[in-house]
């Protein structure tokens, strides 16, 4: 799209959806698939595949954060939505084609962001290369002013961009490494983080701004590549559930299911296990990531026949 091409800068659109018409179409969606014929049901679920498609695509392309997140948090909807089909009664499992591509688990690489914090780094640079302090650029009303004096000595953009260069470089290596090790590895960004942008150091002295701009970002980085995990993992439960169904597993054997099949129970990041409640026959996922109040990352499976 337009936006995802335009160059970097105070000029560049910014992803916007409408929420209104997107709820519209996922109730939609749900109502085609619980009242609407097999027939019905499956144009409904191919309409859901294209909608999973296209924001997979826009997860991998070269925008920002923004547009990736974005695309998370709606592969995250139509996830649940998916899940949601799988298990209700009311649309019988041969509505499924064995190639609906959502029924495996998608590999890792699908949910790695790193290209996401290149582009963040181009947006940056375009942002603040227009404010940067030199000495040659003062103020008319006042060009010797104390501020036009001091400020070059608080903020170097050339320093501030190659600190942030080398942020993005240890970021992109966390998000495209192997997952069973993010934890951990995560840990040793953080630990270099600290590091780097210490305000308490003899490095400190020079660039003091540029640190302080980049030294509130870097959490907020990390837990957006544990974000697009979590949304794998929810991929994962779709699969899971898919299978629970298909094979008729009885609430009693789902545990003993899910032990030998962790490749659709784990969650991609250290493969910690899903939760499995079998009194309220409810799925969790466990999340890796900070999420806004209100997001769903479970399924309660349908009562089992009598």
């Amino acid at each position: 799209s337009y936006v995802e091409t335009a160059k970097p800068g105070y000029a560049q659109p910014f992803p916007m959806t409408v929420r209104k018409p997107r709820v519209l179409f996922l109730a939609d969606l749900a109502d085609r698939m619980q009242r609407g014929t097999v027939k019905e049901q499956r144009a409904a679920l191919g309409d859901l595949s294209a909608d999973l498609a296209f924001w997979m695509r826009v997860l991998h392309g070269q925008g920002t954060l923004l547009s990736t997140m974005l695309a998370v948090a709606f592969v995250h909807g139509d996830e649940l939505l998916l899940v949601d089909a799988i298990q209700d009664p009311m649309v019988p499992i041969t509505a499924f084609d064995s190639q609906y591509p959502w029924l495996t688990p998608m590999p890792n690489t699908a949910w790695q962001i790193g290209d996401a914090f290149a582009a963040e780094m181009r947006f940056m640079y375009e942002v603040l290369r227009p404010v940067q302090f030199s000495p040659r650029v003062r103020s008319r009303k006042s060009p010797d002013s104390l501020g036009n004096r001091i400020a070059p000595t608080f903020f170097k953009l050339n320093a501030t961009m190659n600190l942030q260069a080398e942020r993005v470089s240890q970021l992109q290596a966390l998000a495209v490494g192997d997952p069973d090790t993010f934890s951990a590895r995560q840990r040793e960004f953080e630990e270099w983080n600290l590091k780097a942008l210490s305000s308490i150091s003899l490095a400190s002295v020079y660039n003091p701004m540029g640190r302080m701009m980049l030294a509130t970002e870097g959490s907020a980085f990390v837990r957006y590549i544990g974000r697009s995990y979590d949304v794998a993992a929810v991929q994962r439960l779709g699969c899971l559930v898919y299978q629970l169904r298909k094979q008729n597993i009885a609430t009693k054997d789902v545990a003993a299911f899910m032990a030998t099949h962790p490749e659709i129970s784990t969650h991609p990041v250290d493969r910690t296990p899903f939760l499995w409640n079998a009194k309220t026959r409810e799925l969790t996922v466990p999340r890796k990531a900070e999420w806004p109040v209100g997001r769903r990352f479970s399924v309660t499976l349908a009562p089992e026949p009598q």
